[in-house]
């Protein structure tokens, strides 16, 4: 509904419809945010007139969630999933090294990089029997500990890029999850997503990746 309204109104003038409310609420703030590129873009542009078509198209298709991808990402069916996660999130930024060479993983006989070499190196260390979701652990490992969760495939290969930002990272979800367990901040957020996401912004400032 919120599509087909919003639509219409950017047919009839422009962009404004997107910014003032039509097409639903705007809690987390993406549309304001975003509002002075999309007015003073030159080389891209929105074309209402498809996205009221791909509005129209969607508003008639019932879409079912995502299978979860069960083949590299963790998954036991508890709490843990969801901070497994959170780690997993705070952590996937920057795959780009200043050399042609790539951070590369090697998990299960085989090499991935990017995003996908990052969730092979948390997966591969939950099943060495680290515990990632666990906030005392990620407080209390060395630095030299957490490095090692992202060992390349060979060694003396590029490591991840941002490293110590990563690490850092890592020590505030310790934090976080210290002061208030993961599965307390989803069961706060009461099956909204935007509530949720408010809850991690405040408790987790580097997901608050704005300037």
């Amino acid at each position: 509904e919120y599509g087909l309204v919003g639509s219409e109104m950017c047919i009839r003038g422009g962009t404004r419809g997107m910014f003032d409310g039509g097409i639903g609420p705007d809690a987390l703030r993406v549309l304001r945010s975003t509002r002075p590129v999309i007015e003073s873009a030159r080389s891209v542009s929105i074309d209402p007139v498809s996205v009221a078509r791909t509005a129209a198209l969607l508003s008639d298709t019932r879409l079912a969630p995502p299978e979860w991808e069960a083949g590299l990402h963790f998954r036991d069916g508890t709490w843990r999933t969801a901070a497994w996660v959170l780690v997993l999130d705070a952590l996937n930024f920057c795959f780009w090294s200043v050399t042609p060479e790539r951070w590369r993983i090697e998990y299960q006989g085989e090499i991935s990089d990017g995003y996908w070499a990052l969730v092979a190196a948390l997966r591969r260390a939950t099943d060495r029997g680290v515990p990632l979701w666990d906030a005392d652990w990620l407080l209390a490992a060395s630095d030299t500990e957490l490095t090692a969760l992202f060992a390349p495939a060979t060694p003396g290969g590029v490591e991840i890029p941002l490293l110590p930002e990563r690490i850092a990272n890592l020590r505030e979800v310790g934090r976080g999850m210290r002061a208030q367990p993961f599965a307390e901040t989803i069961a706060m957020a009461n099956g909204s997503a935007v509530a949720l996401v408010e809850q991690v912004v405040r408790r987790y400032p580097s997901f608050d990746d704005v300037t």
